[in-house]
C-alpha cells in the first residue's frame, strides 16, 4: 500500500517546491510497521534538491519486540554530479519491547553525512548516545557491495546487560570496519574493564583486535584478540600485573 500526501505542491517552470510532503509505504499482511519518507518543506529544480528537513522513519516488530529507525537532516543535493551533504544529520534507534533488557534500548546520534555518489562514498562526523553511554564516530563510508566503514569509533562505556541479544553472529558477515577503536568502561556480568585501545578490523565473519591494550584486575592485558563467526574467542599476548584472583573471578572462574 502506497500514500502520497502534501499541503502543498507548486509548480513553477521546471520548478516544483512544496511543504509537508511525505509518502508512506506499507505491507498490511505483515505487521512490521511503515516505511515513510517525509519533507517539512523542499524545492526541486534541475539538478537541485533542497529542503531544511527531510526524514525517513522505519519500524518492526517481531515476537513482541519492536526496532524503531528514525532519520532526520538537512539536504543539499547535486543530482547531477552526485554530491548529497547533510549538514544536520540526526539518528536514532530504539528497541522496546524486549524481554531480555533492563530497559528500552536507544542509540541517538548527530552530526554531518557529505556523500559523492559517483565516488560510492561518504564523510561522517557523528557523536550521541549509545544505550545510555556516550558515543562517537569519524571516518568514511565506501559504499560498495556493503557499507565499508573507515575511522574512528569511541565508546564511554559498554554494559553487554544492556544491549539487546545477538540471536546469531551471522551480522559479521555484513559488516566491514577498519580503524581505531576506544572504550573508557567494559561491563559484562562480573568482569568489568577500563581504557580499552585497539585496531579493530571486522569482516568476513570475523572480528579481530589488534595493538591491544586494556586495564584489567589492576593490571593491564596487551596482545591481540579475535572472535570467529563460529563464537570461538581467541587471545594471544600478556597480562601484565594484573591479580589473578581479580582476573580469574571476573572471567567467571574459581582463582
Amino acid at each position: 500500500t502506497t500514500v502520497a500526501r502534501a499541503d502543498v505542491l507548486r509548480f513553477k517552470g521546471e520548478e516544483l517546491s512544496g511543504m509537508n510532503a511525505s509518502l508512506s509505504l506499507s505491507r498490511p499482511q505483515q505487521s512490521s510497521g511503515d516505511m515513510q519518507f517525509a519533507a517539512a518543506d523542499f524545492r526541486l529544480r534541475p539538478g537541485v534538491l533542497e529542503s531544511p528537513e527531510m526524514r525517513f522513519e522505519h519500524s518492526r516488530t517481531e515476537d513482541g519486540r519492536t526496532t524503531s529507525l528514525s532519520l532526520a537532516s538537512t539536504v543539499t543535493a547535486d543530482l547531477k554530479s552526485g554530491a548529497i551533504d547533510c549538514d544536520s544529520f540526526t539518528a536514532r534507534v530504539t528497541v522496546t519491547g524486549d524481554k531480555t533488557l533492563p530497559s528500552d534500548f536507544e542509540v541517538s546520534l548527530s552530526g554531518f553525512v557529505r556523500a559523492r555518489l559517483a565516488q560510492r562514498e561518504a564523510r561522517v562526523g557523528l557523536s550521541g548516545s549509545f544505550a545510555g553511554a556516550p558515543v562517537s564516530y569519524n571516518g568514511d563510508i565506501v559504499l560498495t557491495d556493503i557499507a565499508r566503514l573507515r575511522g574512528d569509533l569511541m565508546l564511554g562505556d559498554l554494559d553487554t546487560a544492556r544491549l539487546p541479544a545477538i540471536q546469531n553472529l551471522d551480522w559479521l558477515q555484513q559488516l566491514d570496519f577498519t580503524g581505531t577503536l576506544r572504550i573508557a568502561n567494559i561491563t559484562s556480568g562480573p568482569f568489568t574493564a577500563t581504557q580499552l585501545h585497539a585496531q579493530l578490523t571486522a569482516g568476513e565473519g570475523r572480528l579481530h583486535l589488534s595493538d591491544l591494550i586494556v586495564n584489567v584486575a589492576d593490571g593491564r592485558v596487551l596482545g591481540e584478540l579475535a572472535l570467529a563467526s563460529t563464537g570461538d574467542w581467541v587471545f594471544e599476548g600478556r597480562v601484565d600485573g594484573s591479580g589473578l584472583d581479580k582476573l580469574m573471578a571476573g572471567l567467571g572462574a574459581s582463582p
